[in-house]
């Protein structure tokens, strides 16, 4: 069966062969950046006229070829990008022109976007010998560590290691990163800034260092032959398998938008694009074309966009900025340090105010402690006819996308309100008939075959690319308030796809070999991951589907539990504060099920170890008060009929009428969590609020004794009540 990698994907593999060395190349790129004339750090790339990274061949033991010093002081351009067969380099220099610390050991801070494996990269520094940079050499920071590491649920890392001893030196200084081998999916990955440290001050200066411009790049050939080709080549050009060398079916625009816009929009550079051509077996010149192509397309883009930069992740000013920048998100860094920074944002200067039931809580400019999926995760790994040929392209989840495109007009909200439902009916949920037909019992060993289930994730990848794709090319995202109605937002995806394309609502097994690293936490990271996006994309205040687009039980249960600790070990990953009061209130919020907000989800093991690990026992109650305080006002605006009948805004089901059963039902949960509320130190005064309200509505249930019930303390502080 053949197989396709996608066009720019730089996914991750647990463990790789080696492969030969291919022959050399070498690429340039310009820029004309000037460091200011107090620089006291020179820079000057290897082997270029310009300042991003060269890129060339050098075989594991070559010695690295003299460089050149730059007559004239020039920053450093990042990103340095490391792109290229097996063994590619590139290289930067700089010159330190103080005396060196005389004590401690120096340490060399990178921040690095697409490191996917532990084989993948290495470093020297002038004459020292090549550095892995992998899990055992470096130091990551907590969050990357806790979420797998190198290949786990994090792309872009923050990372510290250790130098040899005198491998710096006063003077001129040269490091060089290399892209030790490709694991069938990778072709390099991008060095977004460096610094040398010692006692934890950086010793090269801010202004040794400029960002490159994408507003300045221009097609690497300017004329309309080659931009011609380029697009010919895009929609239509033979790729090869990169290691195999086997033919693939798909396209460039078949794994990418069909015009190729995202890659314009996301701002991937010259080199990258023609780093992927030639990784999918084209020539250096096919590449170029291709690059020249995209340069030259005529569709929006965003200064905020990088390749890094993950789509939709959240942050303050999103909303204030053009629809069109929507999805170039906030940036990675808006991603916080830890969790419980999100605590500020929600409840600014200490008020609730957003937290109530008839609030708004604006999730898209609420920042979290977790990197989103980058576009190259979006991007499926093998396309789904390379996968499972006539299976996908006779199935209606192929044709329909088709079908969808030539139903809408761009910028339309007419062909929008009359179709938007086939986005979901006539498109989505055609992917389960496709899941019946080519996805295995879970109990199947073909999930051991990590190819495998990258073919089933990248279903839902290709669903969300081409997703993407429609709401950008028709101008979707900005005229939501046409489906939905003046209360909705002024941007949103009418779809659950992202919620969808979640490993675990795929069905594919966890731990599995083909999601990152093979770890379970980084199963779980990418499965939430997706289901943050879902509540960015659609929070469900509108009659988006008809309900609310995520299953709030898989949600929580996250936060409660697998993401925030470890079973394995019995211990705390991070605390999920943050996260679990922005859910409990978006689900409050959009009008739904109160039993899905309740304070039992507050409280259960091991949540009362782990969500609230990185607070204060303080703040712990404060929180606890909070949202005690909130959810008992939503609940009691419920009239008797509106309670009993069916869960708000959703279709009626069975009755509540009272029910022991923790968890599982409205009444056993809130009694369960009521002597647990109490030996927390909520208000007394709320819980005696409730406890009148509930007797009033199940009197043959004694809440005032279950309030009473005497509970013990378990080894993680867990109250264990009878």
């Amino acid at each position: 069966m053949k197989k396709i990698l996608a066009y720019l994907v730089l996914a991750p593999l647990a463990s790789i062969p080696a492969l030969p060395q291919q022959s050399s190349v070498s690429n340039a790129l310009t820029a004309s950046d000037s460091a200011p004339s107090d620089v006291r750090v020179t820079a000057k790339v290897k082997g270029q006229v310009a300042a991003t990274a060269a890129s060339a061949i050098v075989p594991p033991g070559t010695p690295t070829p003299t460089i050149q010093q730059s007559a004239a002081p020039r920053p450093i351009v990042l990103p340095i990008e490391v792109f290229g067969p097996n063994g590619t380099t590139a290289s930067a220099s700089f010159e330190i022109s103080r005396t060196l610390p005389q004590s401690g050991q120096l340490k060399l801070w990178l921040k690095v976007s697409g490191l996917e494996y532990d084989s993948q990269a290495s470093l020297k520094i002038n004459t020292s010998p090549w550095l892995p940079i992998n899990t055992a050499s470096v130091m990551l920071s907590k969050y990357a560590a806790a979420f797998g590491g190198i290949g786990g649920g994090f792309h872009t890392f923050q990372l510290t290691m250790r130098l040899p001893l005198d491998c710096i030196v006063a003077g001129s200084n040269t490091i060089v990163f290399r892209f030790n081998r490709t694991n069938g999916i990778s072709s390099g990955y991008r060095v977004l800034g460096f610094n040398l440290q010692s006692a934890g001050i950086d010793l090269l200066p801010s202004a040794a260092f400029t960002n490159d411009d994408p507003s300045t790049w221009q097609p690497p050939l300017n004329n309309s032959a080659d931009i011609s080709d380029g697009q010919t080549l895009w929609n239509s050009a033979i790729l090869t398998e990169a290691v195999s060398g086997a033919k693939i079916k798909a396209h460039c625009s078949d794994c990418h938008t069909q015009d190729g816009r995202d890659l314009k929009y996301f701002n991937y550079s010259n080199l990258s694009i023609q780093t992927r051509a030639m990784f999918h077996g084209l020539t250096a010149r096919q590449g170029d074309q291709i690059a020249s192509y995209i340069r030259s397309l005529n569709v929006p883009t965003s200064n905020y966009a990088r390749p890094w930069n993950p789509p939709y992740q959240p942050g303050p000013g999103l909303d204030s900025r053009p629809v069109s920048d929507w999805a170039a998100g906030a940036g990675i860094d808006a991603v916080l340090d830890q969790d419980a920074d999100t605590l500020s944002y929600l409840m600014p200067g200490g008020s609730t105010a957003k937290l109530a039931h008839n609030a708004y809580l604006n999730q898209r400019e609420i920042p979290i402690a977790l990197q989103l999926q980058d576009w190259n995760h979006w991007l499926p790994t093998v396309h789904p006819m390379d996968a499972f040929g006539s299976q996908f392209t006779d199935n209606p989840l192929s044709k329909d996308y088709f079908v969808i495109r030539s139903e809408l007009k761009r910028n339309d909200p007419k062909t929008y309100q009359k179709f938007h439902k086939d986005i979901v009916m006539k498109w989505l949920t055609n992917q389960n008939s496709l899941f019946d037909a080519v996805r295995q019992p879970q109990s199947s060993r073909a999930w051991e075959n990590p190819v495998y289930a990258r073919e089933i994730y990248s279903v839902a990848q290709w669903m969300m690319v081409k997703s993407w794709e429609i709401n950008q090319e028709y101008g979707l995202e900005g005229m939501s308030r046409a489906i939905y109605g003046p209360q909705a937002a002024d941007r949103a995806w009418y779809s659950n796809q992202a919620f969808l394309t979640s490993p675990f609502m795929l069905k594919i097994p966890r731990p599995s070999p083909g999601i990152g690293n093979g770890s379970l936490i980084t199963f779980v990271y990418d499965s939430f991951a997706w289901y943050q996006t879902q509540l960015i994309l659609n929070d469900g205040n509108g009659t988006a589907l008809g309900t609310y687009p995520i299953d709030r039980g898989y949600a929580l249960a996250y936060l409660y539990n697998d993401l925030t600790w470890d079973g394995a070990t019995s211990q705390v990953r991070v605390g999920t504060a943050g996260l679990m009061m922005e859910w409990l209130t978006k689900i409050l919020q959009t009008g739904n099920d109160p039993g899905d907000a309740s304070p039992y989800f507050m409280l259960i093991y091991p949540s009362v170890a782990g969500t609230w690990s990185e607070v204060a026992p303080s703040q712990k109650l404060q929180l606890m008060n909070t949202w005690v305080s909130t959810w008992a006002t939503f609940v009691q605006t419920l009239s008797a009929q509106q309670l009993f009948t069916a869960p708000p805004g959703i279709t009626p089901q069975t009755t509540r009428n009272f029910s022991p059963a923790a968890p599982g039902s409205f009444t056993g949960d809130l009694a369960w969590a009521l002597p647990r509320l109490r030996d927390e130190g909520v208000d007394p005064r709320l819980l005696n609020q409730i406890v009148q309200w509930a007797s009033g509505l199940w009197p043959n249930f004694n809440w005032a004794a279950d309030l009473a019930t005497a509970c013990e303390v378990g080894n993680l502080r867990e109250a264990k009540c009878p």
